[in-house]
């Protein structure tokens, strides 16, 4: 028998088997069960890399011309993929908490990509994403120019508190 005869016997005998079986019996079916998932290394372990936590650093914003730097507290909750928390700039002129809500977009063994909204409570919500890491989140957040006010960009780096590690 040819190597092509086998390859199809073995094929349409795993195919019947998979087909038979049902949801129960215990076989693998989908694309992991024939390995194309593996060889690409993208099965999912339903592991989500562990963002919460307190970080501090620094942030800078720019409206325009103007820019100013100050000190960052984030602070995010997580639920599976879904995070929360608080967003505290503080400058010279003080400090103001402002909610984040957003999520986990892709997670590595090492790194993680975050996309959340910043809520203004005066209606100017910025839109963020950042990069975690387990010492580090840092990233970008943009508010959109509105009602005669410019646009602005928000820099951070921050560092998670060594009692959250």
């Amino acid at each position: 028998m040819s190597p092509r005869s086998i390859w199809v016997a073995t094929c349409i005998v795993l195919l019947g088997a998979s087909a038979c079986a049902g949801p129960w019996s215990g076989l693998p079916s989908g694309p992991a069960a024939s390995g194309a998932a593996v060889a690409r290394g993208d099965i999912s372990h339903n592991k989500v890399i562990a963002v919460a936590g307190t970080y501090d650093g620094s942030l800078t914003e720019v409206e325009g011309s103007h820019e100013r730097s100050g000190h960052l507290t984030i602070v995010i909750k997580q639920n599976g993929k879904k995070i929360t928390g608080t967003f505290t700039p503080q400058f010279s002129s003080g400090s103001q908490d402002l909610a984040i809500d957003g999520s986990i977009k892709s997670d590595k063994a090492k790194k993680a990509k975050i996309a959340f909204t910043i809520e203004d409570p005066k209606g100017r919500n910025a839109s963020g994403s950042a990069t975690v890491t387990a010492k580090k989140l840092n990233g970008r957040a943009t508010v959109p120019s509105s009602s005669g006010k410019g646009g602005v960009t928000i820099t951070f780096k921050t560092r998670r508190k060594k009692n959250d590690r």
